[in-house]
């Protein structure tokens, strides 16, 4: 069953993940493909196998263990999983759909089929899905247990038998009907939106269920995914065909439409609305608004990347899974590993000491230096700030029942206050002795005034309800003015003296660059160029000399400055931060002379419990050595 499992996670050697989900029960579940198995990790750490651990032959895989224990079955080959609102896990095992009910034990819901048994107009339609002359490669669940997959049915095409891509769904009943999908051979087209499915020539080969039951669909035509409402309408949601972008195609910030989805591996939601989009070396999220961002991954396939920024990642993942505590758990297959997303200090959502598990409610982030630890809760509200060596409370946040910011309170107990209206906007902000700095705010909520203790006042006003700062003016009526692009972008900032920058971006398939221009029409470009496990920034002066800093696929960076000298620094984790917030560990300093210098950091931290974030900092040891002297 796999070495290491059936015990802590930090011991187990992971074969090929392949599918990993969310359980309503607060565990992850993933599918091992090389161990054959299906294994669930629990927030205390323990990884246990729950089904599988052998492997069985083709022939066998509708009824290996079929109808007992699932620990005891056997699997030939995964291809997808997915987790029902009841617990209840769904397998595609070579072509069979299987079932790992609430009560442990394995039932077939699908047969395994081959592609040839099936027909358009016989293949099983509103019968039984066990009955069903279909094989499927992909299952979704919905939230009210009906399940979705992706098979093909076969029809008679200029005397040869061809296939044609369907989506299907199983309802409560066991009862399954074909939805939509390719109406003939060969012929699958761009669907506009407002497509109704039943007309469209749909070639599916990914879906989803959101939690309000709607169904998402990917189409192989230019790989884009379209939402299918309840009356049978599909709008689309992400990506385009090979003529549906004319500009800033792939840009982020862009309306997902724009962006190409290319080897797009799993699909899932967060709580808020987004879509996390997966596409083996890189992760996308679709926001509420529709524009999308990048998660993580450089979009080059290897491995690296780790204790560092998720974009400067690499990876080979098929699955992700998005926890209770909002951070994301890749299921790395081409590494064999889980990998996790995330912010949080010196915490992971499987192992927490008892005293953790009992405040959930609340996320710790390290500050970069190392100093200072902000606890949030999982709304997003910061509570407090502590004192990252001793532990001790330097700042308190409180707030009112709408929880609206209404006080802070520093380590010695002196109160800040903000005054707000009956409606809730702020109108002052009262300090500690009674200084007292006014607020207005103009009809959509932003900042329009503030009036210092003193009676000076600054003015803000803005283009429009997206909160674009258009002037700013302060007590001696000098006015700065701002203006954008139509994607938000600052295009222009005019300054109350007389000067002024006006910024250009310029986009490419290997990244972007920058240039600024002063009211003199003095110009400096930053660039960026984007490179497999790595990639270069370069700032280039008004006199044409510039600085270059390379990311090696190795973590090291290399910074070139105009006179000649070469810096290569290496960063590491520091301790007093997890991994949160980078330390330097190594520097090399060559001068245009040939001489050099070479500066090494290490630093040691003891704490009496190393998984709570609070805990108190023994002692800590920071050992600097310059050219073998320390």
């Amino acid at each position: 069953t796999g070495c290491g499992y059936n015990g802590p996670m930090d011991q187990v050697t992971l074969g090929g993940i392949t599918e990993i989900a969310l359980g309503p029960d607060g565990n992850i579940y993933f599918a091992d493909v090389s161990n054959a198995l299906i294994a669930r990790v629990e927030r205390s750490g323990l990884v246990s196998v729950i089904a599988g651990g052998r492997r069985c032959l083709a022939y066998e895989t509708p009824n290996c263990g079929r109808g007992g224990p699932a620990i005891d079955a056997g699997f030939t080959n995964i291809w997808d999983m997915d987790i029902g609102p009841d617990g209840s896990i769904y397998i595609v095992d070579y072509g069979s759909l299987r079932r790992i009910g609430p009560d442990g034990r394995i039932t077939t819901v699908m047969e395994r089929r081959l592609p040839g048994e099936s027909n358009i107009d016989d293949w099983g339609n509103g019968g039984p899905a066990l009955e069903a002359r279909i094989q499927p490669n992909t299952a979704a669940v919905g939230p009210d247990g009906s399940v979705y997959v992706l098979a093909s049915v076969g029809k008679e095409f200029n005397g040869t038998r061809q296939l044609l891509p369907s989506v299907f769904r199983i309802d409560g009943a066991g009862n399954i009907s074909r939805i939509g999908g390719l109406q003939t051979p060969h012929t699958a087209i761009e669907v506009p939106d407002g497509t109704p499915i039943a007309e469209a020539n749909l070639s599916p080969t990914n879906i989803m269920v959101s939690p309000t039951g709607e169904l998402y669909i990917l189409h192989a035509i230019g790989s884009v995914l379209y939402r299918l409402d309840s009356a049978g309408i599909l709008h689309q949601v992400a990506g385009y065909s090979f003529t549906g972008c004319i500009e800033l195609c792939n840009v982020e910030g862009q309306p997902a439409t724009k962006l190409r989805l290319t080897r797009l591996v799993d699909m899932k939601f967060g709580p808020d609305g987004s879509i996390y989009l997966l596409n083996l070396a890189r992760l996308y999220r679709i926001l509420p608004n529709g524009t999308f961002t990048i998660v993580a991954g450089t979009g080059f396939s290897g491995f690296g990347g780790d204790g560092g920024p998720p974009r400067e990642a690499q990876f080979i993942a098929h699955s992700v899974a998005i926890l209770p505590d909002g951070s994301l758990m890749l299921a790395d297959g081409g590494n064999g590993r889980l990998r996790q997303i995330t912010s949080l200090f010196n915490r992971t959502s499987f192992v927490p000491s008892p005293a953790r598990a009992a405040a959930e409610a609340e996320l710790f982030f390290q500050s970069r230096d190392g100093r200072e630890i902000y606890v949030f809760d999982l709304t997003g509200r910061h509570l407090r700030t502590h004192n990252a060596r001793t532990g001790a409370v330097t700042l308190t946040f409180g707030y009112d029942n709408a929880q609206r910011l209404i006080t802070l309170t520093n380590y010695d107990g002196k109160v800040t206050t903000i005054e707000r209206d009956g409606s809730g906007a702020p109108t002052a902000i009262v300090g500690p002795f009674g200084q007292r700095t006014q607020l207005a705010l103009n009809g959509d909520g932003y900042l329009a005034a503030i009036t210092n203790p003193a009676g000076a006042t600054h003015r803000m006003t803005y283009h429009n309800s997206d909160g674009l700062l258009a002037t700013f003016t302060d007590p001696n009526g000098n006015r700065s003015q701002l203006s954008y692009t139509d994607l938000g972008y600052l295009r222009t900032d005019e300054f109350a003296t007389g000067g002024s920058w006006q910024l250009d971006q310029l986009v490419s398939a290997a990244g972007y660059s920058v240039t600024l221009t002063s009211a003199l029409g003095r110009t400096t470009t930053f660039a960026v160029n984007n490179q497999s496990g790595g990639g270069t920034r370069t700032a280039t002066f008004p006199n044409g000399a510039s600085n270059q800093v390379q990311k090696r696929p190795d973590g090291t960076y290399e910074t070139t400055y105009a006179d000649g000298t070469v810096m290569t620094s290496r960063f590491d984790t520091d301790p007093r931060a997890d991994r949160s917030a980078p330390m330097l560990r190594e520097v090399t300093v060559r001068l245009p002379t040939g001489q050099q210098t070479r500066t090494t950091v290490d630093r040691e931290q003891l704490v009496d419990n190393i998984f709570e974030p609070l805990s108190p900092v023994n002692w800590l040891t920071t050992t600097t050595t310059i050219n073998d002297a320390t």
